[in-house]
């Protein structure tokens, strides 16, 4: 996709040309991960953060960056995929481990050890975000091997 951008206003130093027009051409194509539209010279996506959905925090950059758009590949949403699985196979090690109650779980800025008094409460709460984070998870592999799944090589204007 090509996008056409108006820029309008004025330059140091130059009060005659307050209303001067520059047309900035910009190509964009699709992220195979987060499927937003991001400048994209030569079909390589450029640098961009990832929000998860659901959790909205934002990675530091997307892993769609730097590789081929959706438009003319899917060859990063394995690997994407693969990575979401990993994530899962270590939530699922920590719920094995704090369901055992004897590991200290998170707090504020801290940790429960097992011996205070709110640990079972605790315990009970950090399970619970365990679990939804592993659903979410869950929901981001669908995504993505639907994405996958339904991928085709589209023209990309030049």
């Amino acid at each position: 996709m090509i996008a056409i951008f108006e820029i309008r206003g004025a330059y140091k130093g130059n009060n005659h040309n307050n209303n001067m027009k520059i047309k900035k051409i910009v190509e964009k194509n699709t992220c195979q991960i987060c499927e937003r539209e991001i400048k994209a010279k030569k079909g390589i996506i450029a640098h961009h953060g990832y929000t998860r959905p659901e959790q909205g925090w934002q990675t530091n950059s997307c892993m769609g960056a730097r590789h081929l758009s959706y438009e003319k590949s899917r060859d990063i949403i394995p690997k994407a995929i693969q990575s979401v699985k990993s994530f899962i196979g270590l939530k699922e090690a920590e719920i094995k481990e704090v369901e055992k109650g004897e590991i200290a779980v998170p707090f504020f800025r801290g940790k429960i050890e097992p011996t205070n008094a709110g640990y079972k409460i605790r315990q009970s709460e950090y399970l619970a975000k365990l679990n939804y984070e592993i659903k979410s998870a869950n929901r981001e592999i669908e995504r993505l091997q639907k994405r996958y799944d339904e991928w085709k090589l589209v023209e990309v204007a030049k």
